[in-house]
């Protein structure tokens, strides 16, 4: 298997941030992400939020290839949240993607904690099942995710992870930091 490294990408002029940019935008529907705008904002500005590319070393020593990108939310010593995840269309279910998500585990102690489409078609049971398969597992399936944007609209997904659970206060926490808000948490009864 083709040797692949996580780099991150701490500069918003890095000519990588391109090809973030275009397999973000293609990747995820509207509602499941931000601005660009915001994005590089939040890269400058949020400590916790960090954007790393996939590269993937040619085995003739060439120049390593972009391959695919995650961007994650550190939450110090709770768990580490996965906002995107994606790989070049191209080089989907070539095992790449599974070792990105087993480097990310051994560069955290932390759980990872990601949201993901419920499963209800074929292609979200195989994406559910891809993650099952690297050690993560379904921890809510009453899950709502917060509009990125003004106007937007919520989408119904599930939280899966390699944590133990996902309270409550978890979920409000993880609005309040990346979301902006806590209308959408499930609310503590009084």
């Amino acid at each position: 298997m083709p040797l692949i490294q996580l780099k991150p990408v701490v500069d918003v002029s890095d000519a990588l941030l391109g090809e973030v940019r275009r397999l973000y935008e293609s990747s995820f529907p509207f509602d499941e992400r931000r601005d660009w705008t915001d994005f590089v904002r939040i890269m400058q500005v949020e400590k916790r939020f960090h954007c790393q590319v996939v590269m993937r070393q040619a085995e003739d020593d060439a120049a390593a290839a972009f391959c695919g990108f995650l961007n994650y939310w550190d939450f110090s010593s709770r768990y580490v949240y996965i906002e995107h995840f994606a790989m070049r269309p191209l080089l989907r279910n070539q095992g790449l993607g599974g070792e990105a998500l087993r480097q990310m585990q051994r560069q955290h102690s932390r759980p990872l904690v990601l949201e993901a489409e419920l499963p209800t078609d074929d292609l979200t049971r195989r994406r559910v099942a891809f993650y099952e398969r690297h050690g993560l597992r379904l921890l809510r399936s009453d899950y709502i995710q917060p509009p990125f944007r003004e106007r937007g609209n919520t989408v119904p997904l599930c939280i899966l992870g390699t944590a133990d659970s996902f309270t409550d206060e978890d979920v409000r926490r993880l609005h309040q930091v990346v979301y902006g808000t806590t209308a959408y948490a499930p609310q503590s009864v009084s």
